[in-house]
């Protein structure tokens, strides 16, 4: 599958209160994604997401959620990759791209709510931001 280029995201400063003193901070261009793609792979009976960025890092792979898997930078925390376990959704051929997409959005929703950094909440939101704006051209594989 061909990665689709992500134009348009609008990484937002976020607003902390650190020791008494309130500052914004900037995300880092290298957690901001480039480009996405999707692909279901009939070996494993998932459907993969991948996010690509302007470096590549060692990465590890950890449950999320049940039937979810995520694919995260081991030094950064940056979101690499997701995979849904397309099987356990038990959905018909015209649920599935539905079923998929609400997947999507869960997963990302439940990492934005409990990042494993507080700096880590951007990435997944940008992660979340691309997903929704391509939404149609990475489940074209289902």
């Amino acid at each position: 599958m061909e990665w689709i280029p992500i134009a348009n995201l609008s990484p937002r400063p976020e607003r902390r209160n650190l020791q008494g003193v309130r500052v914004d901070l900037l995300v880092s261009p290298y957690d901001v994604p480039e480009a996405l793609r999707g692909e279901y792979v009939r070996e494993k009976g998932c459907f993969l997401i991948e996010f690509k960025y302007i470096s590549n890092e060692e990465t590890y792979e950890k449950p999320e959620m049940e039937n979810v898997t995520v694919r995260l930078g081991r030094n950064s925390g940056r979101l690499y990759a997701i995979e849904l376990d397309v099987q356990a959704l038990q959905a018909t051929s015209v649920e599935l791209r539905i079923k998929i997409a609400k997947e999507l959005k869960n997963v990302l929703t439940h990492l934005i709510e409990k990042p494993r950094s507080p700096l880590r909440s951007s990435n997944y939101s940008m992660a979340k931001e691309a997903v929704e704006m391509h939404q149609e051209e990475i489940l074209q594989t289902v």
